[in-house]
């Protein structure tokens, strides 16, 4: 059910009017170049493009034929199947000359942006030097590497995160600086891992309280994620940061899942983790999967979403109404007599910030064994030790497991560093068998020293560090 709050949002609409000039320039949102009173526009949202060229041409193909006119692209992650291999870059490069004519690095906004996913290996150096290339507008236009920024086109905010590094500062004080600032209607913002899965993929609880909970109480109307190769749309949910939240018809916020542009299918479950409640539309009734996009045109206060199938079949649609947004703060002026030989008065500024948001993590003691490879090769460790994680090294091949003796009921994340403390790779899981195991793959690292953090949760564990041997390269 979509209600309508055009009179909320009307309401508003004059506060935003005298303000948008102001608050651009002073919290550095970067605003596109738009035609004053065009309220009708679209762009396109899609994602999950890799490994298949022809089918991701033949979206490409609807898009440029169904959807002409649209101001943009935003890829939700996962453009490429490595993002360290400059041939596939080409692959994808060719692909949206040939169907798009192009990508429009130079435009303002960019005519093709995206967020950066798992395969597309933003924490590793070659990863990062192809997307800066391949994306350069968004990296030369909105600066961080180009992996999250935030822009404002027509009556619409718009906000670029990166899923697969630290969720904190400073992506979270780029965040809170935009939607507690925001003078659009219209707030839509886009990372890669879904908070909510329906299929092989897990529930995202660390993302869903650090970004979703302050997006939905900051009016944020729609979340664009990928990683799962499906499309599936939600109710309007209230993000009050547990795994089953309640419905929120009236001011909640949507997640779309729009992963299905080129990557292997994967099938619809849509009561994975009890979520079926909260599904607006999947297509998992007997029925195959299908490659498609998600067109979002806009019209003033109203929002009409559709997404086609790969031959421009509707498959799904509905309107929205734009969910009320704090007002920003308004400066206040006191006047403070200073006594002098003239009295003089002097202005003051004050500012009451309508919301914050302080992240706080509780270290919990857990058990961490440390091991030491022995002359044999056999670790040595206590293997009852209640919820120790203990690191496999790798003597023989490039893999690498984090073992957890019992097992854990909530979101495991660790992340990986190398000695100079740069983060290169994220792994993440819900481990609900006994024992549980995180493997990481790292074929292309360096034998070298490695740290790692791991959080269960939002509590993090004590910092440990092994050794990669690639004696197998």
């Amino acid at each position: 059910m979509i209600l309508n709050h055009q009179s909320g949002c009307n309401r508003m609409r004059v506060i935003k009017f005298h303000r948008c000039l102001i608050l651009t320039g002073l919290f550095g949102i970067f605003s596109a170049p738009a035609t004053f009173g065009a309220t009708n526009w679209k762009w396109i949202a899609y994602g999950d493009t890799r490994t298949q060229d022809a089918e991701h041409r033949t979206v490409l193909n609807t898009i440029a034929n169904s959807s002409t006119g649209y101001a943009f692209i935003i890829n939700v992650g996962d453009v490429v199947a490595d993002g360290n291999i400059p041939a596939q870059w080409n692959t994808w490069q060719s692909a949206c000359d040939d169907e798009l004519g192009g990508t429009g690095q130079s435009q303002t906004p960019p005519q093709y942006m995206a967020t950066g996913g798992n395969h597309d290996q933003l924490v590793s150096a070659p990863g990062l030097i192809n997307w800066k290339t391949y994306l350069s507008g968004q990296d030369q236009q909105y600066g961080n590497d180009g992996k999250y920024f935030t822009f404002d086109y027509q009556n619409a905010r718009f906000v670029i995160l990166h899923s697969e590094e630290a969720l904190d500062s400073p992506q979270l004080d780029l965040l809170n600086q935009a939607i507690q600032n925001n003078p659009q209607d219209w707030l839509f913002v886009f990372w890669h891992r879904p908070i909510f899965d329906f299929g092989p993929k897990v529930y995202e609880a660390q993302i869903h309280n650090w970004w979703g909970k302050p997006l939905y109480q900051n009016g944020c109307d729609i979340i664009f994620t990928g990683h799962s190769h499906y499309y599936v749309r939600t109710e309007k949910i209230e993000l009050d940061g547990t795994i089953n939240p309640p419905l929120d018809p009236a001011n909640g916020t949507v997640q779309i899942v729009t992963g299905n542009g080129g990557a292997p299918l994967y099938a619809v479950d849509e009561n994975h983790d009890g979520n079926g409640y909260m599904v607006a539309y999947s297509f998992d009734k007997d029925q195959p999967g299908y490659y498609g996009f998600t067109e979002l045109e806009i019209d003033g206060l109203t929002l009409y979403l559709k997404h086609y199938r790969a031959d421009g079949a509707l498959m799904d649609s509905a309107t929205y109404s734009a969910n009320p947004k704090p007002s920003p703060w308004t400066p206040t002026a006191t006047m403070t007599i200073t006594p002098t030989a003239t009295t003089t008065p002097v202005l003051t500024l004050t500012r009451t910030p309508i919301y914050s948001m302080t992240p706080t993590r509780t270290n919990t003691p857990v058990i961490i064994a440390t091991l030491t490879p022995t002359p044999t090769g056999v670790l040595t460790s206590d293997p009852y030790l209640p919820q120790a994680l203990i690191v496999y090294p790798n003597p023989a091949s490039h893999r690498v497991y984090f073992h957890f003796q019992a097992a854990l009921n909530d979101t495991i994340e660790i992340h990986i560093y190398n000695i100079s403390g740069e983060l290169i790779s994220r792994l993440s899981n819900q481990l609900s068998q006994n024992p549980s195991v995180l493997e990481w793959n790292a074929p292309l690292m360096a034998s070298g020293i490695y740290i790692y953090k791991a959080m269960i949760g939002t509590t993090v564990l004590p910092t440990g560090k092994f050794t990669l041997l690639q004696s197998n390269r």
